[in-house]
């Protein structure tokens, strides 16, 4: 679901791990998948401004859109406007090149593909901690298909209006050299109502 830009000499290593495809293309190009073919989830539910309830969360070998397993989820979601799954990466630097990327198929219609990026450089006064921004991707419209969504231009959006949005908020200072990019997260929120999301590659 993610490619980096590794050593060559472990790329054939890092093509056995597989389902977020974080991309980066340059002249030493290779690929990190996390295939989820592992029994255990790893999408949380995070944060939602709905009522939500996880109904059912596996790794199921019954779907899937490469290898032979992917995650399922089912959700019961009330009226809102966002509900907040998120997956976990090692933190990789925010390059021109990056591209993150992941497969869904779900029931209904408009989820969408986020990332979160971290501003080493920047702290937040209320928090102590480095600052975050949540940029935004593709949108899912092929309902009961897979479907490949993406972020892209990541750092010319971050070292521009975002950039804006971020200063405007948090102050002058705010410096988004050095950014990391640490989450995927998957807004599942269509309309109130039961919602089934498949995740993979």
């Amino acid at each position: 679901m993610g490619k980096w830009i590794l050593n060559p000499k472990k790329s054939s290593t890092a093509s056995l791990c597989a389902l977020i495809l974080l991309t980066f293309i340059s002249s030493a190009r290779a690929q990190f998948r996390d295939t989820f073919e592992s029994p255990q989830a790893t999408w949380s539910l995070a944060a939602a401004d709905a009522g939500v309830r996880v109904l059912a969360q596996e790794r199921t070998f019954r779907q899937s859109r490469s290898g032979s397993g992917s995650e399922y989820l089912r959700l019961a979601i009330g009226t809102g406007t966002y509900v907040h799954l998120t997956y976990s990466l090692s933190k990789a630097p925010v390059i021109a090149e990056l591209e993150p990327s992941l497969w869904v198929k779900a029931d209904k219609p408009n989820l969408q593909l986020l990332v979160r990026v971290t501003l080493p450089r920047t702290t937040d006064r209320g928090t102590g901690k480095p600052i975050t921004a949540i940029l935004s991707g593709d949108t899912y419209t092929e309902v009961g298909n897979w479907q490949q969504l993406y972020v892209k231009d990541i750092l010319k959006r971050l070292d521009g209006p975002e950039l804006i949005r971020l200063r405007r908020e948090f102050g002058p200072s705010v410096d988004v050299r050095g950014a990391q990019l640490d989450m995927l997260v998957i807004n599942a929120y269509s309309n109130p109502g039961n919602v089934q999301i498949w995740i993979d590659d």
